[in-house]
């Protein structure tokens, strides 16, 4: 299964859902996933912002 987030408010309402309809053995490893893919997410993000501000700081005047 396959899920594709724009951004973190729609990651973390699948990660509501998932909470409330995944059972207890299931849910650990599932959520330890999506935890994972929450921080790779919000990491990747950053690094956008960063480069963004870094190519405004070395524009040629």
């Amino acid at each position: 299964m396959s899920v594709t987030f724009n951004n973190v408010q729609e990651l973390e309402e699948y990660f509501r859902y998932l909470e409330e309809t995944i059972h207890d053995d299931e849910r650990r490893l599932v959520l330890r996933g999506i935890a994972i893919a929450r921080n790779l997410y919000i990491f990747s993000e950053y690094r956008k912002r960063q480069a963004r501000l870094r190519a405004a700081c070395h524009k040629p005047s």
